[in-house]
């Protein structure tokens, strides 16, 4: 069934203290689209300080927004990740059974930006679907390690969530028994497609991935989902907080970031090194870099 008018619209972010700021800046793109009345955030985290808490909070609440912080305490030492994933991508399972009253929640990861209003999700008719996600066949398709199990695949960056069915199915302990028995390559994500399959296909505009952006080139569909583009994920190890980093919406996460508590901050690795690095060529870069330990040799007694 669709939301009703006085449902209250549920975003629920998950996050490390490393994510406050990306964080501060996804919320302040919120505001920019969205009047918060009807609004609830809740934020679901380990390590955040009461110092964060009480920054973050503050600050959207003098501009109307509530921001619930949540503290995990569920044990997820048992998943054995690689070391490039954090524990952080398993609080999403959780959120049915932490919003035991509600019938439907947004999960949303934290590197992102709005660049419209997402009333329209909460307008959707899920039906029997367990959710609403946008799938990656335009980019990847089906895993091979789930191919043959799976006919379609999707990301979970956002996820639309029908809450009594995940409750009624049990999802959250079977994605974990997933996790604990069989072979994944994107944990929470592999998780989520195998236990949770009834997907209504969201367009890609709902949550377009920086690898949409490279595929776009030649894919004109998909080009048009990004003129349309409703949400725009950091999808990458390479975000637009990071020196260097080229995302063509880099700009417009710095203007929401500087509107934040965290205004002064700078790009992570911003070392005069790697300023130059980034500003010079390739070349202009090596003969500099030989020029100074020239003169480092000159100078060594």
């Amino acid at each position: 069934m669709p939301a009703g008018p006085t449902a209250p619209r549920q975003l629920v972010f998950a996050i490390d203290r490393a994510y406050r700021k990306p964080l501060a800046a996804a919320l302040q793109s919120f505001l920019a689209h969205h009047d918060s009345a009807g609004y609830r955030v809740a934020v679901l985290h380990k390590t955040l300080r009461p110092g964060d808490e009480a920054t973050l909070g503050g600050h959207f609440k003098k501009q109307g927004l509530a921001l619930d912080f949540i503290r995990v305490e569920r044990d997820f030492s048992a998943i054995k990740v690689g070391h490039h994933f954090h524990e952080v991508i398993f609080y999403r399972l959780l959120i049915p059974e932490l919003f035991p009253d509600l019938d439907r929640a947004l999960y949303l990861d934290a590197d992102i930006l709005f660049l419209a209003s997402v009333d329209e999700l909460f307008a959707l008719d899920l039906g029997a679907h367990d959710l609403g996600a946008v799938p990656t066949h335009a980019v990847a398709g089906v895993p091979p390690h789930l191919r043959g199990e799976l006919a379609r695949y999707y990301a979970s960056g956002l996820l639309l969530m029908n809450l009594p069915r995940f409750r009624a199915g049990n999802y959250a302990e079977r994605m974990l028994e997933f996790l604990r028995t069989r072979r994944y390559e994107m944990p929470d994500q592999d998780a989520l497609n195998y236990v949770a399959r009834d997907c209504l296909e969201l367009p890609a505009r709902w949550s377009y991935e920086t690898a949409f952006f490279r595929e776009a080139v030649a894919d004109a569909a998909l080009r048009l989902e990004g003129e349309a583009a409703k949400i725009v994920q950091f999808s990458t190890g390479d975000k637009p907080w990071h020196l260097g980093n080229r995302h063509p919406l880099r700009p417009l996460f710095w203007r929401y970031l500087r509107m934040t508590p965290y205004r002064r901050t700078l790009p992570s690795k911003f070392t005069p090194v790697n300023v130059l690095k980034t500003a010079l060529p390739a070349p202009a870069y090596a003969a500099a870099r030989g020029v100074y330990r020239r003169w480092k040799r000159g100078r060594t007694p």
